[in-house]
């Protein structure tokens, strides 16, 4: 049984520690999850596996290098997958770094 993310830690390296690990799907499970979360209301289990499984497909818990097949560096599969995991990393931040609430009678900038 998956333990689920508690969200009042501020430690980022544990949340992507735990979805790492977080449950695999099978394909209906993860077609169910993703119709779920993205149309309509779903449960934080599901959103746990989606979100895991989309740093999974962004190769978060992979390395940069990719070599072409030769063995040689291929600096254009290392920029698509170093901006795949940008992305995933900005996904994460977003959810678990909460923004700083303006002081209270501070004028937005125009």
């Amino acid at each position: 049984m998956v333990r689920f993310w508690r969200r009042k830690s501020k430690d980022q390296s544990a949340l992507l520690a735990w979805l790492s690990r977080a449950w695999r799907s099978d394909r209906m499970t993860r077609y169910k999850d993703f119709r779920a979360v993205f149309m309509g209301h779903s449960t934080p289990q599901q959103g746990h596996r989606v979100l895991s499984q989309i740093c999974r497909w962004g190769g978060l818990y992979g390395a940069v290098p990719v070599y072409d097949d030769q063995g040689r560096a291929d600096p254009y599969g290392m920029a698509s997958r170093a901006g795949s995991q940008e992305l995933c990393q900005r996904i994460v931040s977003t959810i678990h770094v909460e923004p700083e609430t303006p002081p209270e009678g501070a004028q937005k900038e125009e």
